[in-house]
């Protein structure tokens, strides 16, 4: 995960600068002229009164050797032409000159005064790309932590995260699309009794007109039947008194029982009457009957359509299981510089599978600070900016535990107390201890 000095450019690794022996700044900042000598494992405590320049040197210190992304907006001390700053390590000397418009050189000299080829890269190798304040960062909110270690660590989620809020959005918009669907389709009323095509109101009217026409046959024969039979009782009446007229009229009667017989065959043979009123009624309720079928086809159509939303939106709930399993494998596949850290699968931090933050303070500072040596394993320097925070127990265990790892912290502190090294007044340093 750390780079290291590439041969083309500088030593080799047995020759790397493993701490810095001394600073001096002038011009940076509130900085007018400085020059101290950082203790050589530990502590380095710059004290005084604040807006005295404790905090310019820190930051001249992260400037000389981070480079450009740590130069501030203002860096050059009032009118002055520029900001220089120079620090020595075994071996070593490095310079930066800074301008007014943040302009900056950057030199790295050996000890027999002959260049380091791309000193930049020089530093990086020493120092990696990112200043680490320890106390900051046990003080910074779970999220700010989390971003902060991904970013000493390497790791780079945010394509999946950027993928992922892709998705969510478009799984929200579908699944709000899909209840509003669903929603519409269990508003729809639907008749569990209703065929499942609608009714042909044109067929059942022919069926009428037929049933009228062989209804109306019917009553045809069946008035004939009565005409003759009336016929027939008013000749059998008139039997009596036409005597004379018996050999005619009993013709006519045979003719008449003869064509009786045959009207009365064909009743038979027609069969009985058709019941037309049930035919009016289905006709009389088609529309309403087609209504239903409509309604029903609606209802299932809507169904449909929300079940289509269902499934796109099952999908991306599924492709949005696949980014997070991804992105669990690559937080699976960091290399902290602590055993026992770790990010939770939502990215926050965790030391022996507790959050990080549920730790005691001591612990997270313990914690913050084996972070900032494990990450600068060649040229193990951090700084604290807000060491007025500690007490004296605290600053204790930081010290111990920088000295056990090689490693040097500068840190600023608010006073004159006896634990200073050095004390700054108006820019410049007034004593060494």
């Amino acid at each position: 995960m750390r780079k290291t000095v590439s041969h083309e450019s500088a030593e080799p690794v047995k020759d790397e600068p493993t701490s810095i022996l001394s600073l001096e700044v002038q011009s940076f900042k509130r900085i007018r002229a400085a020059r101290f000598r950082m203790q050589p494992q530990g502590l380095t405590i710059l004290a005084g009164n604040n807006g005295q320049g404790k905090t310019s040197a820190i930051d001249a210190l992260e400037c000389l050797l981070g480079g450009g992304r740590a130069i501030p907006q203002k860096p050059v001390h009032d009118d002055d032409p520029e900001a220089r700053i120079v620090a020595e390590l075994p071996g070593y000397t490095v310079r930066r000159t800074i301008q007014p418009d943040r302009r900056t050189a950057l030199q790295v000299t050996r000890s027999n005064g002959t260049p380091v080829d791309r000193p930049q890269e020089f530093l990086d190798a020493l120092v990696g790309p990112i200043a680490f304040d320890p106390l900051a960062f046990s003080r910074m909110a779970p999220k700010e932590q989390a971003e902060t270690l991904r970013q000493l660590v390497g790791l780079d989620l945010s394509d999946l995260d950027a993928a992922k809020r892709v998705a969510y959005d478009q799984r929200t918009l579908i699944g709000r699309e899909r209840d509003r669907l669903k929603g519409h389709a269990d508003s729809l009323p639907y008749y569990e009794h209703a065929p499942a095509e609608p009714v042909d109101a044109d067929e059942l009217g022919t069926a009428v007109q037929q049933a009228f026409r062989h209804n109306r046959h019917i009553e045809e024969q069946v008035a004939e039947v009565e005409r003759l039979r009336a016929e027939y009782v008013r000749n059998a009446d008139r039997l009596a008194e036409l005597q004379a007229e018996i050999a005619k009229l009993t013709a006519i009667k045979s003719k008449l029982i003869a064509d009786a017989k045959a009207a009365k065959a064909q009743i038979e043979q027609a069969g009985e009457p058709i019941d037309i009123d049930p035919m009016l009624q289905a006709i009389a309720d088609a529309e309403a009957v087609n209504s239903q079928v409509r309604a029903n086809a609606d209802q299932l159509r809507a169904y449909a359509e929300a079940g289509a939303k269902a499934r796109e939106y099952n999908g991306l709930t599924d492709e949005m299981a696949d980014l997070d399993e991804r992105r669990r494998a690559r937080l699976a596949a960091v290399e902290f510089p602590v055993d026992g850290l770790a990010f939770t699968d939502t990215g926050d931090v965790t030391y022996l599978g507790l959050p990080f933050e549920q730790a005691s303070g001591a612990e997270q500072l313990r914690l913050s600070t084996a972070i900032a040596m494990a990450m600068n394993p060649t040229l193990k320097v951090a700084f604290v900016r807000d060491g007025s925070l500690l007490d004296a127990e605290s600053l204790g265990l930081i010290d111990e535990q920088v000295r056990q790892a090689g490693g040097q912290v500068l840190l600023e502190r608010v006073g004159t107390g006896d634990e200073a090294h050095v004390i700054i007044e108006d820019g410049a340093v007034v004593a060494e201890r």
